[in-house]
């Protein structure tokens, strides 16, 4: 019996079926020689077809990293566009009673599988005892014979419920008890009287889909989800829980939008974060300074870094003193949604890429500079702005922050490994999910090279 002549490996796959770069060239190049053949054949134009065809060497090649990554990111916005769908449109027609009872139903659920998981699985004796139950109980049986037409004639008589009348009386008691959380909680939708954790969910989500879209270029649906959530939230500070005003601002930086930067910061003149804050200055730095328009002055400017100063006097002396404070301060990328007015917020704030627009506009970081040494030297800008030395003052905060920590490092060695907690790096943060051990943030690193930084920075000596 002959033997079969293997296949060659000249043009195809490897022998261990493996396709690689070499074999899909060579497939191609077989392509484009069958191509030219057919061209002479007919007297045609191998680069007019090839023009006309649209003939790609990589249409059989593999997507780029580019290019996965870019379908996984619509993949993630497209999923997240569907939970708000969802859960928007349980907001609007929100019912309480409905609502009560999926809470119960899955809390009894929880407590079943809690309870089997405590007793284990059941035994082939209790398997049998349920299936005897079931099957045997009075509410599983039925008649037969004469019988069975009479029962059936009695049970329509007396307990026959019309279900289509049925529905509709269900559905009139619904109608009214409907409600649109949207309409009564706009402005106090992270508040405990509006329907919780929904309401916060949605505007995780909200947040959640705005970073998806800036990440992928889509600055219109961005800034849409950002207003939205600024919106649903309101101005109270107290009910303010996400980042969206900051995210919005920085994005109005990002792509040189000082109008609308302007006007945010106008709508939220009690916002304290130094990302609104500090945005705010240099804005007003480059109306003055650099632009010149009609109805912006050194004072204005002045007036709105005093206040970015008193809400975060840390992030004065780094953008004051960037190089030298660059070369001191490291692992700043560890830190995330620093409480407002700390040292994490500040060292979060010069880590971003807010850092780099000061230092691309030209002058920004020599007048905050010249403000912070004209301060610190005696001359007071009251008259101006109404910065004074103490609000440069920053050891006394410093030092009152790692106190802080130092306490609660100590009251983390009495307690046992299951009652350990995170540091809480915010003071309004919730206990409902600490953080994990490893996400904890070592403040004393931090202060140690915030201290040092401003030791290195020699023209500070004689300020302090």
């Amino acid at each position: 019996m002959a033997k079969k002549k293997k296949k060659s490996n000249e043009n195809g796959g490897r022998a261990g079926g493996a396709w690689g770069r070499q074999e899909q060239e060579a497939r191609i190049n077989k392509h484009l020689r069958s191509m030219v053949k057919n061209c002479e054949k007919k007297g045609e134009d191998v680069e007019e077809r090839l023009a006309n065809k649209g003939y790609k060497r990589t249409k059989l090649s593999h997507d780029t990293q580019e290019i996965r990554e870019n379908k996984r990111l619509k993949l993630h916005i497209s999923h997240v566009q569907r939970q708000l769908d969802e859960l928007r449109k349980n907001l609007e027609q929100w019912d309480e009673l409905e609502e009560t009872e999926k809470r119960r139903k899955a809390e009894q659920e929880e407590l079943k599988r809690r309870d089997e998981i405590a007793s284990g699985p059941p035994t082939i004796h209790e398997i049998a005892a349920r299936m005897r139950f079931k099957r045997y109980h009075p509410s599983n049986w039925k008649l037969r014979g004469a019988a069975r037409p009479a029962w059936e004639v009695y049970d329509f008589d007396t307990r026959y419920v019309c279900p289509h009348q049925q529905a509709f009386k269900d559905s009139a008691e619904k109608a009214k008890r409907l409600q649109n959380i949207f309409s009564l909680f706009r402005g106090k939708f992270a508040s405990e009287n509006a329907p919780q954790p929904q309401c916060r969910n949605y505007l995780s989500l909200l947040n959640q889909f705005g970073l998806l879209n800036l990440e992928a270029k889509r600055f219109k649906s961005a800034r849409m989800a950002f207003k939205e959530c600024m919106e649903l939230e309101g101005n109270d500070p107290s009910l303010v829980v996400s980042p969206a005003r900051c995210r919005l601002m920085r994005m109005y930086l990002e792509n040189n939008r000082p109008d609308e930067a302007r006007k945010l910061f106008q709508e939220i003149p009690d916002d304290t974060s130094a990302w609104i804050q500090y945005s705010a200055a240099l804005v007003e730095y480059v109306s003055w300074k650099l632009l010149g328009e009609e109805g912006s002055s050194e004072q204005q400017a002045l007036e709105q870094l005093s206040r970015a100063i008193k809400s975060n006097v840390f992030c004065a002396y780094h953008l004051a003193f960037s190089d030298t404070f660059s070369k001191f301060i490291e692992y700043s990328a560890d830190i995330e949604d620093g409480p407002e007015g700390t040292l994490e917020e500040a060292i979060e704030y010069c880590a971003s890429e807010q850092m780099n627009i000061w230092i691309e506009t030209e002058g920004a970081i020599d007048w905050i500079k010249s403000v912070v040494l004209t301060v610190l030297n005696g001359t007071p800008l009251t008259q101006k702005s109404g910065i004074i030395r103490d609000d440069l003052e920053w050891e006394k905060k410093l030092s009152e922050a790692e106190e802080d920590f130092r306490k609660y490092l100590a009251d983390q060695e009495s307690k046992t490994d299951d009652e350990k907690d995170s540091y809480p790096v915010d003071k309004n943060q919730s206990d409902d999910k600490p953080e994990t051990e490893d996400s904890k943030v070592d403040f004393l690193l931090y202060s140690s090279m915030f201290r040092a930084a401003v030791d290195a920075t020699g023209t500070l000596q004689g300020a302090r």
